[in-house]
């Protein structure tokens, strides 16, 4: 009593194209992840941007606000000087 054993094989490979079209999509689908979980930890609360030192001072969360402030402090420092 002997058996005989049928092995199917199949073998498949992915043509160059397609490997190109999914290594393209992981690097860019991990670049996508690295940009908007990098935004959203900047965006997160902090406990200096909520801090009054910080909002005291007319911090609204940009670096925008530092240099409209020192505009307005010049200007004052060169009307004071005018008269």
């Amino acid at each position: 009593n002997q058996r005989d054993w049928v092995v199917t094989k199949s073998i498949w490979h992915l043509s160059d194209t397609a490997i190109k079209s999914f290594y393209t999509f992981y690097a860019m689908f991990t670049v996508w992840g690295v940009c908007f979980f990098a935004s959203m930890k900047a965006s997160m609360a902090d406990p200096f941007y909520d801090s009054e030192h910080y909002r005291g001072q007319g911090g609204d969360g940009t670096v925008h606000w530092y240099y409209d402030r020192q505009e307005d402090i010049e200007a004052t420092a060169r009307g004071d000087l005018l008269r």
